[in-house]
């Protein structure tokens, strides 16, 4: 299927589908980034889609399974990176130690991100700058910020656990 076809067969339900993604988020971006993430998936799959997948119903229920699943997904790993500064309870050398190693495990895990979503990563985490504050000064538009910081969270989910 070319991408012509594609449009032809799923963007008719833009709007519909766009409801219910606003409707499973109530948050206009998220609902941008589900409606995305969702005509993304389905490009990937479109010589594998069966010819009845064009209707609301399909689609819908499509759509909510990926809000469950990115749901669950955020929910079960959460990464919890650790503050830049240090702790009141790190006050034995034990748990000063454990802090500054939690620290450059995750400083290290930054600096192994492609240089974009390492910007975006620093500037959240260690500026503690707000998506506004990003976009102004790096001039990406908010939801890429937000694409950015979800590739970000998952490579370094998977790198800090292959160190732990």
């Amino acid at each position: 299927m070319d991408s012509t076809e594609f449009k032809q067969r799923y963007m008719p339900f833009h709007k519909q589908l766009y409801g219910v993604a606003y409707g499973l988020t109530q948050s206009q971006d998220d609902a941008e980034d589900l409606l995305q993430e969702l005509y993304l998936r389905l490009w990937k799959k479109r010589d594998r889609m069966p010819p009845d997948a064009a209707n609301i119903a399909y689609l819908a229920t499509a759509m909510r399974n990926l809000f469950f699943e990115q749901r669950r997904a955020k929910d079960l790993h959460t990464i919890g990176l650790p503050s830049t500064h240090e702790p009141a309870c790190a006050d034995t050398p034990e748990l000063h130690t454990q802090w500054r190693e939690a620290e450059e495990r995750t400083r290290c895990a930054i600096n192994a991100l492609p240089q974009n979503e390492r910007i975006v990563m620093e500037a959240r985490v260690y500026n503690d700058f707000s998506y506004e504050e990003i976009e102004r000064n790096t001039g990406l538009s908010p939801s890429n910020i937000r694409q950015l910081m979800s590739r970000a969270r998952k490579k370094m989910r998977e790198l800090l656990r292959s160190h732990a």
